[in-house]
């Protein structure tokens, strides 16, 4: 029988009393609070009360029950959100949650990892920022963002999310990478990564010689490559210049083990190519002068050059420029070009006078050039592949627009290097370009291509143009690898984060989808491009006026304008009040 407790007593109390009280008879309680330390313990254990401590034992149950309970929830939700397609929910609810229902397993980092990598690098850059470091989880998405960070060139933020993520747990092959990062090595590549290539080998003999010439460069950027000679393989594919062909192939490849397609090279295959592809494969064409509307983890690099005719404009409006004349090809880049010049140039307050075409292949533009003539613009903007430049320059020079004053502007044409070798410069100097920059931060990339090109097939290269761009190809596709891309998918969300990729032909990054190459103001002198600074420009060159043979006498002025030279090759005695044009 239970004995009956006072008022207020507990059973708490009642547990500590009766280690002493409850299982004595009363007139031992004393003696036995003598010697309480030995006997309290053997009276404790003859006494327990299982009902007592499963009351204790409660609230510490009902805290881990609450606990196992929180655990999954978050688990559920993480992988419900995942699956939907919504990574960025996904690992925001994941890592703002509660740290003690985290539980990082196998499975857990595995999916946090593939969710991070659907991610682009602001979206990991806002994630992470409202991340404690220490949050469980997070090795993964500092791993992700670290190579994001590695393909736009920061590596020094690199290193510090890398180490970062070390510092946090980073386990498996997220260590790894991330210790890879921290070294400067290539990230590591399970099995083989296979490059896949669509050229026209059994085309026209032209068309054949240009293809293989491109085939010399992806060769040797992939010989060159950082990753291990076993890591990459290299499939070459005849399309025979066919778009019917290239989109079957496309479709194949689709469906087998290559990360990327480098190809194809004019706009109907790439354009059949995209229509036939299933899935994310990325097409990267060394050529294609324009891209499928609308088309994803599509890219060329010649396609849609902007950033040259928009900074030859903002240079023209700088320099006073006010009033231009335009001339192009009626169709291909060239006109695309003259496109983006006007629009950005009257976007800035200047006025295009009039725009004059001509057909590809013309040798004669007396129409045109006269034409020219008589509107007397302040500048003559020629939009032109370099194919045209010989033929335009000439006939500029013939008909005398320097001595108008008419300063003559270019694009990227006019600074190729077939042109700078075989077009006289008497034709050319003092022409302002803009052209692709060729250095970068680090060595000079025509310098690395070369010595790439000459180590590999062990042959001084000679025509070096059209291997450069395609070695530039390989080398968009081979950065991504590089940083930790393995599928097309990752191929093509890592592509879009490519930055200052010094490349043979220029310095190229990925802007809004497209590949674009950084550009720089230059000034030919002499077959070579002297870059202007802020306020440069060339300068008008005179020839002095003669005497009147009848008085003798010598005109005023600085005399008869004879055209325009670099800064660099201007005379000495120019006076400072013969600029035709000032700069804002």
């Amino acid at each position: 029988m239970q004995p009956v407790m006072p008022k207020g007593y507990s059973m708490r109390q009642r547990t500590r009393r009766g280690l002493v009280g409850d299982c004595l008879p009363g007139p031992l309680v004393v003696a036995l609070l003598i010697v309480v330390v030995v006997v309290a313990p053997s009276c404790a254990t003859v006494t327990s009360d299982p009902q007592v401590d499963r009351v204790e034992a409660a609230p510490a149950d009902a805290e881990a029950e609450r606990l196992r309970v929180e655990v999954e929830r978050l688990r559920a939700e993480f992988d419900q959100q995942l699956a939907a397609g919504d990574a960025a929910s996904a690992l925001t609810t994941l890592l703002q949650a509660d740290p003690r229902w985290v539980r990082p397993d196998s499975a857990l980092t595995a999916h946090v990892r593939r969710a991070a990598d659907q991610l682009t690098r602001d979206q990991l850059r806002d994630l992470l920022a409202g991340i404690p470091l220490g949050q469980p989880a997070i090795a993964p998405v500092q791993v992700a963002y670290a190579r994001r960070l590695r393909l736009a060139n920061q590596e020094a933020e690199a290193r510090r999310f890398a180490e970062a993520a070390l510092a946090a747990g980073a386990t498996g092959s997220d260590a790894e990478d991330a210790r890879a990062l921290l070294d400067g090595r290539p990230l590591g590549v399970d099995g083989q990564l296979e490059i896949a290539a669509l050229l026209p080998l059994s085309g026209s003999p032209a068309l054949q010689r240009f293809a293989a010439e491109l085939q010399e460069g992806f060769e040797a950027a992939v010989a060159a490559s950082s990753l291990n000679g076993d890591a990459v393989s290299l499939r070459i594919f005849d399309d025979g210049g066919d778009p019917e062909l290239a989109g079957s192939l496309v479709r194949s490849l689709a469906d087998g083990e290559a990360v990327a397609v480098i190809g194809p090279l004019d706009e109907p295959s790439l354009r059949a190519a995209v229509q036939s592809r299933r899935g994310t494969l990325p097409l990267v064409s060394p050529t294609a002068w324009a891209l499928p509307a609308g088309a994803e983890a599509v890219y060329s690099l010649s396609a849609d050059e902007r950033q040259g005719p928009e900074s030859l404009a903002a240079w023209a409006i700088t320099a006073d420029l006010l009033q231009v004349v335009v001339m192009h090809p009626s169709v291909g880049p060239g006109s695309l070009e003259a496109d983006f010049f006007s629009e950005a140039f009257r976007a800035s307050g200047g006025s295009v006078l009039r725009r004059f075409t001509y057909e590809p292949g013309d040798a004669f533009f007396r129409e045109q050039m006269e034409a020219i003539r008589g509107l007397r613009p302040q500048a003559l903007v020629f939009t032109t592949p370099p194919e045209d430049v010989q033929a335009l320059a000439t006939q500029a020079a013939f008909f005398a627009l320097d001595t108008l004053g008419i300063q003559l502007l270019g694009t990227a044409g006019w600074t190729d290097p077939g042109v700078l070798a075989e077009v006289g410069s008497r034709y050319t100097d003092g022409v302002v370009v803009a052209a692709p920059v060729l250095r970068s931060n680090e060595r000079e990339g025509f310098e690395r291509f070369v010595a790439a090109y000459e180590s590999h097939f062990q042959r001084t290269l000679t025509q070096p143009d059209v291997a450069a761009l395609g070695y530039d190809a390989a080398s968009l596709v081979l950065r991504v690898l590089e940083s930790g891309a393995r599928t097309p998918a990752e191929v093509a969300r890592a592509l879009d984060d490519v930055q200052d990729l010094a490349g043979a032909t220029g310095v190229y990054s990925v802007r809004d989808g497209r590949v674009a190459r950084s550009h720089e103001i230059v000034c030919l002198a002499e077959g070579r491009r002297e870059v202007l600074g802020a306020a440069e420009r060339p300068v008008p060159v005179y020839r002095p006026f003669e005497a009147d043979p009848e008085t003798g006498i010598v005109p005023e002025g600085p005399g008869h304008l004879t055209g325009f030279v670099c800064p660099s090759r201007a005379p000495s005695d120019v006076p400072p009040d013969t600029t035709l044009y000032s700069f804002r």
